[in-house]
């Protein structure tokens, strides 16, 4: 996509579908604060991780930059908090491994949200899985006990309340997928800023 420059602010236009320009787009803005994902940054890289690390130049997807990482700034509780160092133009520099998503840090580009992951109702433990049934005396019949309660999984929902999605986002309607992560619809029953999850991206480990 071509770009335009506003003071320290870069813009650009992206299609909504990369394969489909009929079904529009929307402008993407960068300034000189944006967001990463907290899983793109490793203090002491693995040999197989290609995210941002101190010293490592990674590229900015739909953008023609690299960034790298030049200083690590920790809270008082020894956390990593900020990254800070600069940006380079792609062109002629070698081709990174690393290539994060990103979310421009300037005050309305994007907007918190609450995303809702669902995982199994039931725990993969067979064991737990099975209900056990037990005979009361006089009975003829079987009653199920309650084991069957221990194999529910409590993290068959898990509540993200401090997401962050471009704001662009917002006026989309019906599915749309979250790079990385799945596919996503928007939960309109209420007020809240709510996305549930549909299906998740297939990894590539484990």
């Amino acid at each position: 996509p071509s770009f335009r420059v506003e003071g320290t602010t870069c813009y650009s236009f992206h299609q909504w579908f990369p394969k489909n320009a009929s079904l529009g787009g929307r402008q993407i803005s960068m300034s000189d604060c944006i967001y990463i994902d907290r899983n793109d940054f490793q203090e002491e890289a693995a040999t197989d991780f290609f995210g941002l690390t101190a010293g490592r130049s990674v590229g900015l997807i739909g953008s023609p930059f690299l960034f790298t990482c030049e200083e690590v700034v920790k809270d008082g509780n020894n956390q990593v908090c900020s990254l800070s160092g600069r940006i380079d133009v792609r062109h002629g520099q070698p081709k990174p491994k690393g290539h994060l998503h990103w979310l421009d840090g300037r005050e309305g580009a994007a907007v918190v949200v609450l995303v809702r992951c669902f995982g199994p109702l039931l725990q993969e433990d067979s064991s737990l899985s099975q209900p056990s049934r037990a005979t009361e005396e006089g009975d003829e019949g079987q009653v199920v006990s309650d084991d069957w309660l221990k194999s529910l999984n409590d993290r068959s929902v898990v509540e993200n309340p401090g997401a962050m999605l471009e704001k662009a986002a917002e006026s989309m309607e019906g599915p749309m997928q979250f790079m990385r992560e799945g596919y996503f619809c928007r939960d309109v029953r209420g007020g809240e800023k709510a996305y549930h999850e549909i299906v998740g991206l297939k990894s590539s480990k484990g």
